[in-house]
């Protein structure tokens, strides 16, 4: 009798917590929760992408909520083929994955993580978890049952994951209609979920009942459908301009952001279009160069302006950062340890023993970040200096090969505080320092690739 009782009071607690008011997360909360997933990510390394950014500045123009700052990343660590958002507006691609997409694909992509955001997804997936989570944890009181926890726990885990499907159905269809709108060609949502098919799947049952993702064969169809026409369960399309297009949604494009592929098709059969932006240094990293040797080791040292070792917090990070920009390019890492040690010597012999074939000396003269104002919900504003000379040294004839500099200037909001202990890329000053390696990479691969 007394556990009827109980089960009396879960129906009506659970009918009481579903009937709570609608709950509407603030915009500082939203820069919040986006500020800790922020902060989750960035030790993987993010980076900001020129294409990457004219692209996403295109897909904003038509979506809904016009106070967003949107901002995009790529994740250099993060080896899977995946996109993610984060409420505030910040959107996350792995560098495999944008490596792979041509600027239609990268376009659904993107605005596929954007509806999330755009549609409020997060806001109704933390009430949908909570409702979930309470009526799971009554359950648990009421019934003093590990047996029942546990399947209360599926229960719970399907309950949303199921929810999260439907919100994929929508963010499907909405990315679609934002790349479509913003001009491109949205058909190659097709292609750019295959590519995301090619890499290894989790089993199909467990794809069909607990991923937050819907099975990818079951995407494709009806984003295939609605390239001919809509389905009936398809929401209607989002508010935003409509682009002049051609029987294909999309116009005439004369570059592709993926490296290596030649701009005037991409796996879609989406022809080019003149408005879109150029390749971003990254993805023409290599572009122009000749095949460097299978085995092309360097050495990388960070220096002070006095000659030796450059003795900051951020000598680590930045070293890894340079390391980063050359392996693409055909480098092999040699002599890590050169970083470590505050005395080695000379500095081609250290190289030397450690079989490197080069040795990149960078000096740097100014590596700082001053804040500028008070913090915002959208971060902190910062202005930032970076001035670094580079010389490239054969280690075997001990002659150098190539010297450089670069000396730049930038302002920014920096998400989260620049770091005392780690130079991260998201922030400004770290961007400048990536940019500087990038460009230092590229010239020590000319002139080791030079005859």
């Amino acid at each position: 009798m007394e556990l009827s009782r109980g089960w009396v009071w879960l129906v009506g607690v659970v009918l009481l917590a579903a009937s709570l008011p609608v709950w509407a997360m603030p915009p500082a909360e939203e820069a919040r929760l986006g500020k800790e997933v922020f902060a989750d990510v960035r030790p993987l390394g993010l980076t900001r992408d020129p294409t990457l950014d004219e692209l996403g500045a295109r897909l904003a123009k038509v979506t809904q909520r016009k106070e967003i700052a949107w901002r995009f990343w790529v994740v250099e660590g993060m080896k899977e083929f995946n996109a993610f958002a984060a409420p505030g507006g910040l959107v996350f691609i792995s560098r495999p994955y944008y490596a792979k997409l041509n600027a239609d694909e990268a376009a659904f992509v993107l605005g596929h993580e954007m509806a999330h955001v755009d549609l409020n997804h997060h806001e109704k997936q933390m009430k949908r978890s909570r409702r979930a989570n309470i009526g799971n944890l009554l359950l648990r009181v009421f019934t003093d049952s590990s047996v029942v926890g546990t399947v209360a726990d599926l229960g719970a885990t399907a309950y949303v994951t199921h929810y999260s499907r439907v919100l994929e159905r929508e963010a499907d269809f909405a990315g679609y209609h934002y790349a479509e709108q913003a001009g491109y060609n949205a058909r190659a949502a097709v292609s750019a979920l295959s590519k995301l098919g090619n890499e290894k799947q989790p089993p199909l049952w467990i794809q069909n009942i607990y991923a937050t993702h819907p099975v990818l064969s079951s995407r494709e169809d009806r984003l295939t459908a609605l390239g001919g026409k809509e389905p009936d369960d398809a929401p209607p399309p989002p508010a935003g301009p409509s682009p002049a297009t051609s029987d294909s949604g999309a116009q005439p494009r004369e570059s592709d952001p993926q490296r290596g592929r030649s701009p005037a098709t991409s796996d879609s059969g989406a022809q080019p279009r003149e408005s879109d932006p150029p390749p971003s240094p990254q993805h023409s990293l290599a572009a122009g160069l000749k095949p460097l040797d299978p085995e092309r080791p360097i050495a990388v040292r960070i220096l002070q302006p006095s000659g030796g070792r450059w003795e900051h917090t951020w000598r680590k990070s930045f070293t890894k950062a340079i390391h980063l920009r050359l392996t693409p390019l055909g480098f092999t890492i040699a002599g890590d340890d050169l970083m470590y040690k505050p005395d080695i010597g000379d500095p081609i012999a250290a190289a030397r023993s450690r079989n490197a074939k080069y040795l990149l000396l960078v000096t740097v003269k100014e590596m700082q970040s001053e804040v500028t104002a008070a913090a915002k919900p959208t971060g902190t504003p910062v202005k930032a200096v970076v001035e670094l000379t580079a010389r490239l040294v054969n280690v075997t004839t001990g002659a150098e090969t190539w010297t450089g500099k670069f000396a730049q200037k930038a302002e920014g909001t920096d998400v989260l505080p620049t770091d005392p202990e780690t130079l991260y890329l998201d922030t400004t000053v770290g961007g400048l320092a990536w940019k500087a390696a990038g460009e230092f990479a590229v010239a020590a691969a000319k002139a080791a690739g030079a005859k």
